[in-house]
């Protein structure tokens, strides 16, 4: 079974993780869940990019589920949201992140490969990724892209010079079909309580600096 939650949460400390992924698989709802239990832990700073104007908004709406654990109270100004210990969740540039007080800084990058701006996004990353405590960049496969399937096989092949430490974990179907519906891709998947837990006929690799590291 390999667990993805505790393995990001495992690769994300002191490195940035690049994730390709099949589509509607839950991806997003595991890192709303992430990024709450962070912000709840700690004074956290969360920066996320995203074609999807609704993100943070969705976050708000499903915050009673993912944090059912706690009576934290939150409020939404200008999309950002504000926590009770100085948390906050935010869409904003990524070199925002200069200066923050936030103990702890994460940037979230979803649909990397699907963004209009991918370049500018990626030219951005390059210079201010490393403010961050964690980085976790995610996206399907998308033929157009450039920068993000271009970095995930440099990690692949030893070859990423620019992101030192960069891991990369990929995750498909060896008999994926595209008419399998969203609700029995979550079925396979194990998806349960926003956790995403893998197993057959899920096939998994994760990589860095060209080599294969174990699953588990």
């Amino acid at each position: 079974m390999f667990d993805l939650r505790n393995k990001i949460k495992e690769l994300a400390q002191n490195n940035i993780v690049f994730v390709q992924k099949v589509r509607q698989v839950g991806f997003s709802t595991f890192m709303m869940d992430y990024i709450v239990e962070e912000c709840l832990k700690q004074n956290t700073y969360v920066n996320i990019i995203s074609n999807k104007k609704s993100a943070i908004k969705n976050i708000n709406k499903n915050f009673l589920d993912v944090s059912s654990f706690s009576n934290e109270k939150i409020s939404e100004r200008d999309n950002t949201l504000f926590f009770s210990n100085g948390s906050m969740i935010t869409s904003s540039n990524i070199n925002d992140v200069v200066g923050r007080q936030q103990s702890k800084k994460i940037l979230w990058i979803d649909e990397a490969a699907y963004l209009q701006n991918e370049e500018d996004v990626f030219m951005d990353l390059q210079l201010n990724y490393q403010h961050y405590d964690n980085v976790i960049v995610n996206s399907s496969h998308n033929l157009k892209s450039t920068s993000f399937l271009d970095i995930c096989n440099n990690i692949e092949l030893g070859e990423e010079l620019i992101f030192e430490n960069a891991v990369l974990i990929k995750f498909a179907f060896d008999n994926f079909k595209g008419t399998q519906s969203k609700s029995e891709l979550r079925n396979l998947l194990g998806v349960t309580n926003y956790r995403l837990e893998f197993e057959t006929p899920l096939k998994s690799e994760i990589w860095k600096n060209g080599k294969k590291l174990p699953i588990i």
